[in-house]
């Protein structure tokens, strides 16, 4: 099996930022909802962020055996720039 990584193009990128922003400005953006269960884990809460980078949002999750783990969670469905940045970590 052949898993090579295509490299995102600059171009994609930037017209995801435009649209993303007319989106915003016309309020065609819908908010996800926090997923309550993620396979063996169960949403415990979100977790406040410092500092002014607020583009995610985080949230703690906790499996039967007590294992925690935080996810970044995307707030919105539009396709922009914090999507494909989150998406390249």
């Amino acid at each position: 099996m052949n898993n090579i990584v295509q490299p995102y193009a600059l171009g994609k990128i930037f017209w995801a930022g435009v649209r993303g922003s007319i989106e915003r400005k016309l309020k065609i953006n819908k908010n996800v909802p926090i997923p309550l269960i993620v396979g063996d884990y169960r949403f415990v809460s979100l977790i406040k962020k410092v500092g002014p980078k607020k583009s995610y949002r985080l949230a703690l999750y906790k499996n039967k055996k007590g294992d925690k783990v935080f996810a970044k969670l995307r707030s919105s469905l539009i396709k922009d720039y914090h999507y494909y940045s989150l998406l390249n970590e």
